[in-house]
């Protein structure tokens, strides 16, 4: 989990690689300059493991549509490698394949977004498990809106969820044998309004685009 910005987070987002940051397309609109924070737990703490990196450029998945936000997902490539031999970060796991659809597992969403819609920011980072669903029961949430490229989490009560600045932000499953990023915080009808899941970009329909853009398909284990 790392989060960046300029002068304040804004946004999430997961090592994938030695200079590879998987984040949402949206959170690389209109920017030109902000540095990465990897490592990172409590933002007041400078933890021994927190590593401050500049991003060299951002790759932006080319049909991204800002005004749907179908393939919202981007990758930062950053200006120097991390050590993973030498620090304790250790880049995410993606899936093997888009086979599996997650769409009835239990997930974790993380960040330091805001606690509440319109709320304070917590300084500690903070994660919350949340439902899976299928993209047509996400479709009773919101008609028509949701693409196969979209992932939906969230409980029909609502009260828990992703909210302002977690975007880019990952949605993991444990699978038994480790954790996987399935899915990267994108949007949703205000923060754990009930009947208004989160909606996330669906990993999995991704990996060739980001093995393409790295250079590699295996993320996991570090090297």
């Amino acid at each position: 989990m790392i989060f960046f910005g300029t002068t304040q987070v804004f946004c999430g987002g997961s090592v994938i690689g030695f200079k590879h940051i998987l984040t949402a397309a949206h959170c690389t609109q209109e920017v030109t300059d902000f540095q990465v924070i990897v490592g990172a737990h409590d933002q007041t703490v400078a933890a021994s493991s927190q590593l401050i990196l500049n991003a060299d450029t951002f790759i932006q998945h080319s049909e991204y549509d800002s005004s749907t936000f179908d393939n919202d997902i981007a990758i930062i490539v950053l200006s120097d490698s991390i050590d993973f031999t030498s620090s304790e970060v250790r880049p995410v796991c993606l899936p093997d394949s888009d086979a599996n659809a997650y769409d009835s597992v239990t997930a974790t969403v993380s960040g330091w977004g805001a606690l509440e819609s319109g709320g304070s920011y917590p300084d500690v980072l903070m994660e919350v498990d949340v439902p899976t669903m299928s993209n047509p029961e996400c479709q009773n949430s919101y008609t028509g809106a949701i693409t196969d490229n979209m992932l939906c989490a969230g409980y029909d009560a609502g009260g828990k969820d992703s909210c302002q600045g977690d975007s880019g932000g990952p949605l993991t499953y444990n699978q038994g044998s480790g954790y996987i990023q399935i899915g990267v915080v994108s949007w949703g009808y205000g923060c754990a309004g009930a009947g208004f899941p989160g909606v996330y970009a669906r990993v999995s329909k991704y990996l060739s685009w980001i093995s393409s853009n790295t250079g590699t398909s295996t993320t996991c284990p570090a090297a």
